[in-house]
């Protein structure tokens, strides 16, 4: 409570003092003790808490097949196979254009680089990179030694970041990733891990960008090794070597490629020749890029952005395996979803997709990215987009929730919201419900104990998963129910 009354106390001071117009550094000064302070008021992340819970339980490996699956379920067809209209069109180009449309006016949370604006306010963004700072400050990390992350480690960062530079208007550059990039919460290749033992979760890793990303550079950290930038779903630093400088009108024109093709594997990887040997990178599910010409059966040519060595942008050819991609999107069908869907089946989790792989919101986003829908990050976000069927709060009757999904889930379509997490609603089973999830862990009762099952991986789960542990089933903590549909 102290804490929450001094951090209320220098925002309104800071308020005030720059109403009277005092020095920036005076400003810079009181955002840092601002930060310091304003830890308890950020809530933790749900899944990194049960990476913590960890060390608190006793952790074991779950099975291969979830208790109440069965292996048949582990196929896209036996969904499809029960899906009352599996090939019909939920929405058009024209109708998914508007979906994407009304996000970014709903929530404004995802962008269009296309059309964003030259300037920037350069309040704003110090506001941002304040708000991850305090996000940070006060919690209990550490490093991959073991050390924990304290105001020795905080400081250096938060000079790097270079507050003080900040214009009061900033004028946007623009850019393209040219390597796969980390986009980071601070400055910094350092993981900072919520617990002395385990590498699951890096809090300060967002997600992973593909080659292709346009981006909008807003400034660039004091060393010039790091550039905070927006891209279409997710702020944050993303380090110099993997981004390349281009005009607008040259991004522009790069983006409104109508000839393109979509991702549709689960990773793709990029060559720099037609026989596919010359390897450069990889993209992931739902990348979408620029099409020159198909070369045979075997290989399709791209264009891709590669960085010049004064860190200019040039286009170059790129080659992928043609049973990797899709010539334009996929149509939008609850089977196509299954099925893109059951592709990253037992994939391994990974938070903020770090090592290459995917967690909960990712999954999802990139599913639907194959038919063209742009969804945001956050889990939270996603379970705001699209046609809200139902909300809940844990005092909802089981048979309600159970009425609902039964009434108005749509197996493919249908995402289940719950506080840190999203999963992607398949049907009905015996009176049971199911979805897939990137999972990795939940609780489980062992003996008189409960134990902390480690899943790690892309999985079928029912949803009555969990129902005689202190955590509840999955089905009790649903928070909203939401199709993406108009």
């Amino acid at each position: 409570m102290v804490n929450n009354i001094l951090a209320l106390r220098y925002r309104e001071d800071i308020a005030l003092k720059r109403i009277a117009g005092t020095t920036r550094t005076y400003f810079t000064v009181c955002l840092l003790l601002m930060f310091l302070s304003l830890f308890s008021l950020f809530p933790k992340q749900t899944e990194a808490q049960r990476s913590t819970k960890a060390s608190r339980m006793d952790r074991m490996v779950a099975p291969a097949l979830i208790p109440g699956t069965r292996s048949e379920m582990n196929t896209p067809g036996f969904w499809i196979g029960m899906h009352p209209f599996p090939d019909k069109v939920v929405l058009n180009g024209d109708g998914i254009r508007e979906f994407n449309e009304a996000i970014r006016n709903d929530l404004k949370i995802t962008h269009d680089l296309a059309s964003y604006p030259s300037t920037a306010a350069g309040k704003d963004l110090q506001a941002a990179l304040l708000r991850d700072l305090a996000s940070l400050s006060g919690r209990k990390l550490y490093l991959s030694g073991g050390k924990p992350v304290n105001h020795a480690v905080l400081k250096p960062i938060e000079q790097n970041m270079g507050l003080t530079g900040i214009p009061r208007e900033i004028k946007v550059r623009y850019g393209f990733v040219v390597k796969s990039a980390e986009q980071r919460r601070l400055p910094t290749a350092e993981r900072f891990y919520p617990g002395m033992i385990g590498r699951e979760f890096d809090m300060l890793q967002e997600l992973v960008l593909d080659i292709g990303v346009p981006l909008a550079i807003l400034h660039t950290s004091g060393d010039g090794k790091w550039h905070y930038v927006v891209a279409p779903h997710c702020e944050g630093w993303i380090a110099d070597d993997h981004l390349a400088g281009c005009t607008f009108a040259a991004m522009r024109y790069y983006l409104k490629n109508t000839e393109c093709i979509v991702v549709t594997s689960v990773r793709g990887d990029i060559y720099l020749n037609p026989t596919l040997t010359a390897y450069y990178d990889r993209v992931k599910m739902g990348a979408r890029l620029p099409m020159v010409k198909e070369h045979g059966s075997s290989a399709v040519e791209i264009t891709i952005p590669r960085r010049n060595k004064d860190g200019s942008c040039l286009f170059v050819s790129g080659y992928l395996r043609r049973k990797d991609v899709n010539k334009g999107y996929l149509a939008y069908t609850p089977r196509n979803m299954i099925l893109q869907a059951f592709e990253f089946l037992n994939y391994p989790y990974g938070w903020g997709d770090l090592n290459g792989e995917q967690d909960c919101s990712s999954f999802i986003r990139r599913v639907f990215a194959t038919v063209g829908i742009e969804l945001p990050r956050n889990s939270r976000f996603q379970s705001r987009s699209g046609k809200p069927i139902a909300g809940f709060d844990r005092n909802t009757p089981l048979e309600k929730r159970l009425e609902t999904l039964k009434a108005q889930g749509i197996g493919g379509i249908t995402l289940l919201g719950m506080k840190g997490h999203i999963m992607l609603y398949l049907g009905m089973v015996d009176g049971a419900p199911y979805a897939i999830q990137a999972m990795w862990s939940y609780t489980d009762r062992v003996g008189k104990k409960e134990a902390l099952k480690v899943v790690n991986r892309i999985v079928v789960t029912d949803l009555f998963l969990g129902k005689d542990t202190s955590d509840g089933s999955y089905i009790s903590r649903v928070g909203t129910i939401s199709n993406v549909e108009k």
